[in-house]
């Protein structure tokens, strides 16, 4: 009895045991099953130059060429590998003197292999990429040559291969070109720093020079005197002598002249008297100049008196010819004499010839 329950223990327990195993074997088998399909690995995928057809890696172009690729998939397992996909992976825009090209194949049951193919290209300045050439993309699946298109690669996105049996007869092929370009390289314009707002430069406006108007410089005073505004009388002018001021008569010349005839007969005697005639030229002169300020210093303010002098020189010559009045007075005593003898014959002839 003990041996039967223990027996049924065991049964129990690998009862349980399989019913917790079954579902995750039945998940994991399939899986076991999948992972059975492989891809041939190696160099894969290679690049022509159309230039100069064959399949190379790598390979050398210049700026303006078509590079074609080509990639061979081989299934070299015992199992179909199911739902096959292609991507490649274009450089663009890169720096160098080489351009690699990525190719991925993927399956559902199987590992995925990738593989490159470069392109060398010229050193220089510019940067390069390799752009994809439409109308060239294809898919031949062997056997039968089963040529599709498949211009989606040139996107990047994934291409559908379908299933590929494995053996040795069968397997795809993929196709497409590309063209290398050469990209500008475009400096960012750098953005200026902005700065303070120069203040502006002022010009300043010349300023006229101003008109000087230069005053005369008067004769200096002798030390002491005082500046006098002297008004010299008609018929005089002011000078200026050292300290002195004079006003000085105006030059006028005059000539007088008187003449005195007188005879005197005696009767009885031989004695005669004629009297002659005298000219007095009296010509007035400057003569001396009236001071109108001494040797001491002018006192501004105070007018200074000048007695005016004769106009004509006739008081001087009425002085000069009161000299010869006793003269005169000679001659009319002289004439008294012949009184008496206004009646004589001779007298009266002399009369005659003087009155004539």
């Amino acid at each position: 009895m003990r041996r039967i329950s223990k027996f049924k223990k065991i049964i129990t327990v690998l009862a349980v045991l399989i019913a917790l195993v079954l579902p995750a074997v039945a998940i994991i088998a399939p899986a076991m099953v999948s992972a059975a399909a492989g891809f041939q690995g190696g160099n894969i995928f290679l690049v022509s130059n159309t230039n100069n057809p064959a399949w190379v890696d790598p390979v050398s172009a210049n700026v303006g060429d078509i590079v074609e690729f080509h990639l061979e998939i081989v299934n070299n397992s015992n199992e179909t590998a199911s739902n096959v996909r292609v991507q490649a992976e274009l450089p663009s825009n890169e720096d160098g003197t080489s351009l690699s090209v990525r190719i991925k194949v993927k399956a559902d049951n199987a590992s995925e292999i990738s593989d490159t193919a470069v392109v060398n290209v010229p050193a220089t300045s510019t940067r390069k990429s390799l752009t994809y050439f439409p109308g060239h993309a294809t898919l031949i699946k062997h056997p039968g040559n089963v040529t599709s298109s498949i211009e989606s690669i040139g996107t990047g996105g994934e291409v559908s291969v379908g299933d590929l049996a494995p053996g040795g007869n069968v397997f795809a092929e993929v196709l497409f070109k590309a063209q290398l370009t050469e990209v500008a390289v475009v400096e960012p314009t750098p953005t200026p720093t902005p700065t303070g707002v120069p203040a502006p430069t002022v010009t300043p406006t010349p300023t006229e020079a101003p008109v000087v108007t230069v005053t005369p410089t008067p004769t200096p005073l002798p030390a002491g005197a005082q500046q006098v505004d002297l008004q010299c009388p008609a018929g005089f002018v002011s000078v200026v002598s050292g300290s002195n001021i004079f006003c000085l008569q105006q030059v006028q010349s005059q000539n007088q002249s008187q003449t005195v005839n007188q005879t005197v007969t005696a009767t009885g005697g031989s004695s005669s008297a004629t009297g002659g005639s005298s000219n007095v030229n009296v010509t007035s002169g400057a003569g001396s100049p009236v001071v109108a300020g001494a040797a001491k210093p002018l006192v501004a303010g105070v007018s200074t008196k000048v007695t005016e002098l004769p106009k004509t020189g006739l008081p001087i010559a009425a002085w000069v010819l009161s000299g010869l009045l006793p003269a005169g007075l000679g001659l009319r005593k002289f004439g008294s004499f012949g009184k008496g003898l206004k009646d004589t014959p001779r007298y009266l002839w002399q009369k005659r010839e003087f009155d004539r």
